[in-house]
């Protein structure tokens, strides 16, 4: 049996650079618990729409800045490794 595994992106999503990066690293998607949380007790029922919206246009402003149109653009080369110092 063949099951694809999908790659989550937990924790600590707390602006669209963050999102960015986990998406840069591979994740299919990400949790935005503590933000989404966050929108519900101050905004209520609007407030997790209005988390994502924001966090959503600050990727996408981040994405702008690094020259990426979109999400499939976004070039993992991005991410890099550590170098070891010799």
């Amino acid at each position: 049996m063949h099951r694809e595994v999908q790659r989550v992106g937990a924790g600590g999503m707390r602006s669209g650079a963050d999102v960015a990066k986990a998406l840069a690293l591979g994740a299919d998607f990400v949790m935005l618990g503590r933000a989404w949380h966050y929108g519900l007790a101050a905004l209520g029922a609007r407030g997790p729409a209005h988390v994502t919206e924001m966090l959503t246009q600050d990727m996408l402003a981040n994405l702008g800045q690094i020259g990426v149109e979109n999400l499939a653009d976004l070039p993992k080369r991005l991410i890099a490794a550590p170098q070891s110092v010799s």
